[in-house]
């Protein structure tokens, strides 16, 4: 079983889910692809929710035309082009589709779009079940970073961070990995939180992530796993 990777990524989503929604909003309230929202686009990195490598931005032609983007001096000035920093990521356009198509197989209705609102219903509902599963069965001895409280999953991602009584996250991850269970250790790039936390010079922290494609059996198998290493 391997848990890290999931619909979101990042120790900063663990703790402040707001940092990596990042739209530019005349309004309060603006919603992603919505045809009555006052919005004027936004940045994401897919690699938050389908764990492809590529960024994309939705913006209207205003606000692309009245920001300057660097780039090299031969590259058009023309919108949208302007704003490609070279060749486009073929392989990577190939992925975003093929992840679409899959997470709208996940789905039910009669159009793509229904078919993908509903499975993300799903799988939110799915993951926030897990949340709620492992946050109820954590052993004493670990400490969880971020909302640790079991009627708030809604407001968090199903990734989390912890420390395991005094044990370092490295030999915790060794001893889930003998356990064929694959987490991650360490800041996971977020360098400066575990500053702030006081973590980083005793090995960041242990990673366990959850995500669509996992069950409460192996929820339970995790759980397990940690009640052996804080005993």
């Amino acid at each position: 079983m391997a848990f890290g990777y999931t619909a979101a990524l990042g120790i900063g989503f663990l703790l402040l889910p707001e940092l990596f929604i990042a739209p530019f909003r005349r309004g309060a309230g603006a919603a992603m692809a919505s045809e009555t929202a006052d919005w004027s686009g936004m940045v994401v990195t897919l690699l938050r929710f389908v764990v492809i490598r590529y960024g994309v931005m939705a913006a209207s032609r205003d606000l692309l035309s009245s920001l300057q983007p660097d780039k090299v001096r031969p590259a058009t000035d023309d919108i949208p082009d302007r704003w490609e920093t070279g060749t486009k990521n073929h392989e990577g356009l190939a992925g975003l589709v093929a992840a679409v198509d899959y997470l709208a197989s996940l789905g039910d209705g009669p159009s793509r779009r229904d078919r993908i609102t509903t499975a993300m219903d799903r799988i939110t509902n799915h993951e926030a079940q897990l949340s709620d599963r492992f946050l109820r069965g954590l052993p004493p001895g670990a400490r969880l970073l971020g909302i640790a409280d079991p009627s708030h999953v809604a407001e968090r991602a199903p990734t989390f961070a912890l420390r395991l009584n005094d044990r370092h996250p490295r030999d915790d991850a060794e001893a889930f990995a003998k356990r064929g269970i694959f987490v991650w250790d360490g800041d996971y790039y977020a360098m400066a939180i575990m500053q702030r936390l006081g973590l980083a010079a005793t090995g960041g922290a242990t990673r366990i992530g959850f995500c669509h494609y996992h069950t409460p059996d192996e929820i339970d198998r995790v759980l397990d796993a940690l009640q052996e290493l804080a005993a």
